[in-house]
């Protein structure tokens, strides 16, 4: 997949150059290069395989569930030929997922049917500085009207984050019908802290926009190939991962913004 990709970005940017079309036609302004900021929100995930589940195969697949965050950014695009331009931009933005296990084990005797019952829950939230390179095709309605369809990449480095681990079991008797919690503990760790994951990643960006005068739309998918999973040794908190896992963790994420090209 990413040599599909960089070898399409290379085809285009080769094509590009050898083109002999005009710079600017009269749907579009004389302008070779504008500048822009935005701001919107992103929902993300991070996608999660293991051998086994990350603290005891009795509970089962690991779904991670996708949470908002927000974005930042500021915007160069550069104009290739009549209707491609490069578009670069640098960008804060924070990511967020969660997940929640649990498994149930049955105690009932002939006498009494009671369950004890165990739960996991993790809400990962981290920041990341991010750089976005996307090749658009511009679709020129009238000179104030445009659709853009881009394909690029992104590296990011994570700057901080937060990992809250809240994990327990109750004890349910149906004879007396009582329900007793037995424990819970919660912790709260640095999201990179101790290498738990990778502060690197990097993926493949489709984008859509729609530009309207100085006014733009943009939504964005964004899929990572960095595995953000540090695969290390266990320690006692439980949440770093053992090689025994083989985890392997990738962010995957909607982008929806709103910006101002000058």
């Amino acid at each position: 997949m990413k040599k599909f990709f960089l070898a399409a970005i290379l085809a285009t940017m080769t094509l590009a150059s050898q083109a002999q079309i005009q710079w600017f036609s009269a749907e579009r302004p004389a302008q070779r290069v504008t500048k822009g900021a935005y701001i919107g929100v992103d929902v993300s995930n991070q996608s999660l395989e293991t051998s086994i589940s990350l603290l005891d195969s009795r509970y089962g697949a690991v779904s991670p569930k996708a949470k908002a965050g927000f974005v930042l950014g500021a915007a160069l695009d550069v104009a290739i030929i009549k209707s491609i331009s490069i578009k670069g931009a640098l960008e804060f933005s924070t990511k967020a997922c969660s997940t929640s296990n649990e498994y149930t084990l049955d105690l009932s005797s002939s006498s009494a049917s009671s369950a004890e019952r165990h739960w996991v829950k993790m809400d990962m939230t981290s920041s990341w500085l991010s750089l976005p390179i996307v090749a658009n095709y511009h679709f020129f309605i009238n000179k104030d009207m445009q659709v853009q369809l881009g394909l690029g990449e992104y590296i990011a480095l994570g700057l901080g984050g937060s990992l809250k681990h809240n994990y327990g079991n109750e004890f349910y008797d149906s004879k007396n019908y009582a329900l007793n919690k037995l424990s819970e503990t919660s912790n709260s760790y640095s999201y990179f802290s101790e290498g738990r994951f990778s502060r690197f990643d990097y993926g493949l960006v489709l984008s859509a926009a729609f530009q309207w005068k100085n006014l733009i739309g943009n939504i964005q998918y964004r899929h990572g190939f960095q595995n953000l999973v540090n695969n290390t040794s266990v320690n006692g908190d439980g949440i770093r991962f053992s090689p025994v896992l083989n985890a392997n963790s990738k962010m995957r994420t909607w982008y929806f913004t709103v910006g101002w090209m000058f």
